[in-house]
């Protein structure tokens, strides 16, 4: 009997739930498929003679040893390099193209991507514009997020967060990525609060690079009444509580590199109307929701697509389309299957 191949899965198990399914269902399909699967927190000591191929779904994640501890450059590439010798194939996700930790990456990911023999993309706008040479590019969709609790009211939402019943409330959900991204949202509601009375929640936001002007910065803009800075780690359970109470999400996700944002499809399990940028694979999968889009360089632009949001907001036709379109496209199981598709076809 031939021996079965196997295929080691990197995972540090902090990964939100919707991944921590797809990356389970894979594994239990290619186990019934006679594949040996294992996880482990980190590439670097593997015994490349009983692995034929390493799946990492966040490329950073090889950067890594056991304990955590960023590897050096060098050490980096010379584990690359084991794996070609001992002809382990290695395959990622392209969830973004560069670092956007305040240590830079880069040429981490550059080299990490480089040596990939599948790359996955989740838009085609990645594939068609990311896409590395050496490597088989494939477009599969971000999965739809499934199982979520969503049971309270917008009502009683905004009274958990301390919101008015009556506030045009958006919500800016995870990470803010850096103080250009907060400047966008400052500004934006500054702007709108000329016309009418909005409010901004966040969950995660960048006051700062350093502790000085993270202080600073913190202590401006508690000021403003209309905005609510939190900085929390949202429970799962507790994510129907910010979605509920917001009746827009916006994305302020305006690099050039911000590729992927798993909110677009968060915010439509709960039947949300998002707007964000018109440009980047961000404006690509909005496009496809016929979802509000702005200019992100153009004040009139971003003022024009939040009221048009603010307007769609109240009938539930579009959100209910995007949520079964979306659930039809990329539920978990579907996701999982197309990805053993091609993990097996890399080592045929």
């Amino acid at each position: 009997m031939a021996n079965k191949k196997n295929i080691t899965i990197v995972s540090a198990q902090y990964y939100n739930s919707i991944w921590n399914q797809v990356l389970k269902s894979i594994a239990e399909n290619l186990r019934k498929s006679s594949y040996d699967v294992q996880f482990v927190k980190s590439a670097a000591n593997l015994n490349l003679y009983k692995v034929d191929m390493v799946f990492s779904p966040f490329i950073n994640e090889t950067f890594y040893d056991s304990n955590a501890s960023l590897i050096s450059k060098d050490n980096y590439r010379n584990l690359l390099k084991k794996f070609k010798r001992h002809n382990t194939k290695l395959v990622s996700i392209v969830h973004e193209i560069s670092s956007l930790r305040k240590n830079s990456l880069n040429d981490y990911y550059q080299i990490g991507f480089k040596s990939c023999s599948l790359l996955i993309h989740l838009t085609e706008y990645s594939k068609q514009n990311f896409s590395i040479v050496n490597a088989s590019n494939i477009f599969i969709p971000h999965p739809f997020y499934e199982n979520i609790s969503n049971s309270i009211s917008k009502t009683e939402s905004r009274k958990k967060l301390f919101i008015s019943p009556n506030a045009k409330l958006i919500l800016s959900f995870g990470n803010i990525r850096n103080y250009a991204e907060s400047n966008f949202l400052v500004k934006t509601l500054k702007e709108l609060n000329k016309r009418s009375d909005f409010e901004l929640i966040t969950t995660r936001f960048f006051f700062g690079k350093n502790p000085v002007s993270w202080k600073i910065n913190k202590f401006k803009y508690s000021k403003l009444k209309y905005l609510h800075l939190n900085n929390v780690n949202v429970k799962e359970d507790d994510l129907q509580i910010y979605f509920n109470a917001a009746d827009i999400i916006i994305l302020p996700r305006i690099g050039t590199e911000n590729l992927n944002s798993g909110v677009i499809y968060l915010a439509s399990y709960f039947k949300k109307i998002i707007v964000g940028p018109s440009d980047g694979n961000i404006g690509y999968i909005l496009k496809s929701l016929n979802l509000p889009r702005f200019n992100k360089n153009d004040q009139d632009s971003i003022l024009k697509a939040i009221k048009k949001a603010f307007d769609l907001s109240v009938s539930d036709d579009l959100t209910t389309h995007n949520f079964l379109k979306l659930q039809e496209m990329a539920n978990t199981h579907k996701i999982a299957n197309i990805y053993c598709l091609y993990l097996k076809k890399v080592l045929e």
